[in-house]
């Protein structure tokens, strides 16, 4: 019962983390050991054995009662929530506030990660974990999710260094097509269709009647616009970073980094994301 993927790795992972509000600070840190101690059974962090782990769950049933096995089926769901989304696998948690740290392997998956952050589904996991965790403590725990912005940042600019860019020798005609997204979802959405093979199978016969009718070898390419996309992934990630650094103003990216600055830290209600590139 391992629950996290040491084999697909990139060279940033974006950093999540769990924290407990309670009324007391002790109170707290109890809950988070707590909790930290049933998602290292759940991941199996020192490889146990099925005998170990049914150890240890019954010696946490004797102190705590039959509502360890509601937590750990709690856990389990959420976990396999996100075991499931595409290109972007849990890594090992570890304690502080708990952090988990989701390696993603494309664009699409972070999008997706991100999008399951931002769902009713979502809410309801950690409303159910928080609730168990209550009942076993006898005092109430409500627990949040949060991104480090600074690891967002890093996979972003990660992710997109691997993307193919048109060849800067050819002569190229650019038509940039503004889209209006509201939600994670909508991004994931343009992701999946400008940068997938659909895209590229559509644009293909466009190509083809285009060089027939201009005379003329013609090839379209679809491209988002990577610097206005990671201002619009952000903007609508807000909710979910970290209390501390967007008290401070949030991650201030610099176009040094191919990224955006200050500025852009207003609301993004409409940006230019998608470029179509045309080939002569």
């Amino acid at each position: 019962m391992q629950i996290h993927d040491f084999k697909r790795k990139t060279k940033n992972e974006l950093q999540t983390i769990i924290e407990a509000k309670c009324d007391q600070r002790q109170k707290e840190k109890e809950a988070l050991c707590l909790l930290f101690e049933f998602v290292e059974i759940i991941q199996n962090q020192n490889d146990f054995s099925k005998e170990e782990i049914k150890h240890m769950i019954e010696q946490r049933i004797r102190y705590y009662g039959d509502l360890c096995l509601q937590l750990v089926d709690d856990l389990l769901s959420w976990f396999t929530d996100m075991r499931n989304i595409p290109d972007a696998v849990p890594g090992i948690a570890q304690l502080g506030c708990i952090r988990i740290p989701m390696k993603c392997s494309s664009m699409k998956g972070m999008l997706k990660h991100l999008e399951y952050m931002d769902s009713d589904e979502c809410e309801q996991r950690l409303s159910k974990i928080s609730c168990s965790l209550s009942n076993m403590l006898r005092f109430s725990c409500s627990l949040s999710w949060t991104i480090e912005p600074d690891s967002l940042q890093n996979v972003m600019k990660t992710l997109s260094e691997e993307l193919e860019t048109p060849d800067p020798t050819s002569k190229t005609v650019k038509i940039v097509l503004p889209f209006q997204s509201k939600s994670l979802e909508g991004l994931t959405n343009i992701w999946t269709i400008f940068e997938g093979e659909e895209a590229n199978s559509h644009l293909t016969k466009v190509s083809e009647t285009l060089s027939k009718i201009v005379g003329a070898n013609v090839s379209l390419t679809a491209s988002v616009v990577m610097d206005q996309f990671t201002k619009a992934v952000y903007e609508r990630s807000k909710g979910y970073l970290t209390e501390a650094t967007m008290a401070a103003g949030g991650p201030h990216f610099t176009p040094e980094k191919g990224v955006f600055d200050e500025e852009t830290l207003e609301r993004v209600k409409k940006v230019p994301f998608l470029s179509l590139f045309v080939h002569g």
